[in-house]
């Protein structure tokens, strides 16, 4: 089992220069690395999700991952309890959902505030099942996501497309 999260970031300016483009990025990704979450954008991000992205200048596709040096977001996005055996190493997490939530939430919150983007379509893809929609504020986020981790099946991560707001 792969936990993958990805999505756009949908920017307010239509119109955004690529300095001006380049210029945020920088700015998401330090707002990640502060709340120790790593980053992927634009064409870093992973194949699969990148075609899935509309190409414009308006929509800057993003991949969420454990730390630099991973490719998949299993440790952040792991169920309360839950271990993972990935070869010869189990991962698993000291850090409580509710607190790994909470700087996801910070995350989004902070990369709202540069007052650039207008939504973000934020996927959860964790393996199982059908994937739903959701409408939620960036400040409700562990709140919400927390909330659909405990309808899980054995508190598994649960397969959703949030579309988020300030």
């Amino acid at each position: 089992m792969s936990i993958r999260v990805w999505g756009v970031f949908k920017l307010i300016n239509e119109s955004i220069s690529e300095n001006e483009l380049d210029k945020y990025s920088f700015q998401i990704v330090n707002i990640a690395t502060d709340n120790l979450i790593g980053i992927k954008l634009s064409v870093n991000v992973s194949n699969d999700f990148y075609r899935r992205c509309v190409q414009t200048n308006r929509y800057l596709p993003f991949e969420l991952i454990d730390n630099p040096r991973t490719n998949v977001a299993e440790v952040l996005f792991l169920g309360q309890g839950i271990s993972l055996q990935v070869g010869d190493k189990i991962l698993n997490t000291s850090e409580s959902l509710d607190s790994r939530m909470q700087r996801v939430q910070n995350f989004l919150e902070r990369v709202f505030s540069l007052n650039i983007t207008e939504s973000i379509i934020f996927h959860i893809d964790g393996g199982f099942g059908e994937e739903y929609t959701h409408n939620i504020k960036a400040g409700g986020f562990k709140t919400q996501i927390t909330e659909l981790f405990l309808h899980e099946l054995d508190n598994g991560t649960p397969s959703v497309k949030l579309v988020i707001s300030k």
